[in-house]
């Protein structure tokens, strides 16, 4: 391979949390009022060989192609991970519920959210890696790069 596509996807949640507090017992109620989820890519370069950097070729041009498919898959995989991530959340925040207890503060409450929060983040945006790294394969075979390096004769 004369080029190479790398990325280091990212998240961050975020969760805002409200609740009530009886004055006369302290008793408190604390419930999830807003989560942001962030998905991003820390990281996407893509390099070409030095050698076919200098002049316009049909291989510097073969290379390029390749990699921006790589690009697109990786866009793909964003697109991937925010949908299903999106389809999680609202499928887990009517299960989170409310935490009831004595001299609650909102600090202790966003920590017991985000980690029954992050754990379905990671795991959507590891298989929508998953699946995008199986497709970064298959455009990687043999076969695929027989066809790339045939566009040039």
């Amino acid at each position: 391979p004369a080029g190479l596509t790398v990325v280091r996807f990212r998240s961050d949640t975020t969760v805002q949390v409200a609740g009530r507090e009886r004055p006369d017992t302290r008793q408190a109620c604390v419930g999830p009022s807003g989560i942001e989820v962030s998905v991003t890519m820390d990281t996407h370069r893509i390099y070409v060989a030095r050698d076919l950097t200098q002049t316009r070729t049909c291989q510097r041009e073969v290379v390029i192609e390749h990699e921006n498919r790589h690009a697109r898959i990786n866009f793909d995989c964003l697109d991937d991970a925010r949908a299903t991530i999106h389809a999680a959340l609202l499928r887990l925040v009517p299960t989170l519920g409310w935490i009831e207890g004595r001299n609650l503060n909102s600090v202790a409450a966003n920590t017991e959210f985000l980690n029954k929060i992050r754990p379905v983040v990671r795991e959507h945006l590891s298989a929508a890696v998953g699946r995008a790294r199986a497709r970064h394969a298959a455009m990687d075979s043999n076969e695929a790069y027989r066809r790339d390096w045939a566009k040039c004769g």
